[in-house]
């Protein structure tokens, strides 16, 4: 069982790396939300629960944040406040429906990837692929800790690949386009 679900945390890697090399915000939220449902199956299957809830949230998120520019109850703000809120549910729920024993240790560990996607929540509503990117410079050192501590080869080796992705992205991109603009 470990190994299926190392492997698809490796599919799950391919396709979140090449998401931060599509120039829009349209684009990378796409590309995100096939690789958060592989996030999700990954982390059940390796019972780390409050990172698959929270991936499954993230996929629902991202499904949201892509209809933002054709509907207008996906841009309101109060999305920002329900994904919060929702983490935070989930956060409790691994203590009281998960039976895990609440110690400072765990407390922490399960606290890191709800950095991760409260930085994400607020990033995935920026209206340039600057704002996404950025977001992922929060997020992926707190997704790489949990991951190395769930032994979770994908997760760590994605984190690793991801911020480089993201730093080259933003180089690419938005580097660029900031030179562009000046020189007008």
């Amino acid at each position: 069982m470990d190994l299926v679900a190392q492997i698809i945390g490796i599919i799950a890697m391919v396709v979140a790396v090449s998401s931060y090399q599509v120039k829009s915000q349209k684009g990378i939220v796409s590309v995100l939300i096939i690789s958060t449902s592989l996030w999700t199956l990954h982390y059940f299957m390796k019972g780390l629960y409050v990172g698959s809830l929270l991936n499954l949230m993230c996929a629902v998120r991202s499904v949201i944040y892509s209809k933002r520019s054709t509907c207008k109850w996906a841009a309101s703000v109060i999305w920002i406040y329900v994904f919060t809120a929702l983490s935070l549910v989930i956060y409790a729920l691994q203590f009281t429906l998960f039976g895990e024993e609440a110690t400072l240790g765990n407390l922490a560990l399960q606290f890191l990837p709800l950095i991760g996607v409260f930085a994400t929540s607020i990033g995935f509503r920026a209206k340039t692929g600057f704002g996404v990117r950025a977001s992922q410079l929060i997020s992926g050192p707190v997704w790489f800790i949990y991951n190395l501590i769930g032994n979770s080869i994908g997760g760590v080796v994605t984190e690793i690949i991801a911020t480089l992705s993201v730093i080259i992205g933003i180089i690419r991109h938005d580097i660029k386009d900031l030179k562009k603009k000046s020189e007008k």
